[in-house]
């Protein structure tokens, strides 16, 4: 575990009982495997956003992006495209996220639709994000421009996580999507 440089942790199944959880050796790992899954066109969306980004001539990555990485998926149904063949879907209408400051959704709150936002100061919303309720697929990440420990929540029709602290997102979070 000392030589890997990128882990990626991944859970599915019940938030409160994880199903199954996979530790890639590399964020390429995780982007490979995440094509096979029911949600790889919102996987390759959001990575399509943090590209576009990160290549914006006002963008001035922060040093931080150069350090180790990590990816954490968390969601509330199979995520295989097999269940999907079977009938499921892969959220069948408007995504949302309302995100909150204490466990429990409690505190201050923002709730939100499909959105790109690189850096939640600019809507002064950067304290710690303890709890979440996802409809779709929601990225997180500890550093503004979508870099740092990032982590996915998929809510297939809809996820509550009282408490990210759980798994280890204990930090504040500084960008966010939602697709």
């Amino acid at each position: 575990m000392d030589k890997i440089r990128e882990p990626v942790l991944v859970a599915r199944g019940t938030v409160s009982e994880p199903q199954v959880v996979h530790l890639f050796d590399s964020h390429g790992s995780f982007k490979v495997w995440a094509r096979s899954t029911r949600f790889a066109a919102q996987f390759e969306h959001i990575t399509d956003i943090v590209t576009r980004t990160r290549m914006r001539r006002d963008v001035v990555l922060p040093e931080e992006l150069s350090h180790r990485e990590l990816d954490v998926l968390l969601g509330n149904a199979p995520i295989d495209r097999q269940w999907a063949a079977m009938g499921g879907s892969a959220t069948s209408s408007e995504s949302t996220a309302s995100i909150y400051e204490e466990r429990n959704f409690a505190g201050r709150s923002i709730e939100t639709g499909p959105c790109a936002i690189d850096d939640l100061s600019d809507i002064e919303f950067t304290r710690s994000i303890t709890s979440v309720r996802v409809k779709g697929v929601c990225l997180l990440t500890e550093l503004k421009y979508f870099g740092g420990t990032r982590i996915y929540i998929t809510g297939d029709p809809l996820v509550e996580i009282p408490d990210l602290g759980v798994w280890g997102f204990t930090r504040r979070a500084a960008s966010m999507i939602i697709v």
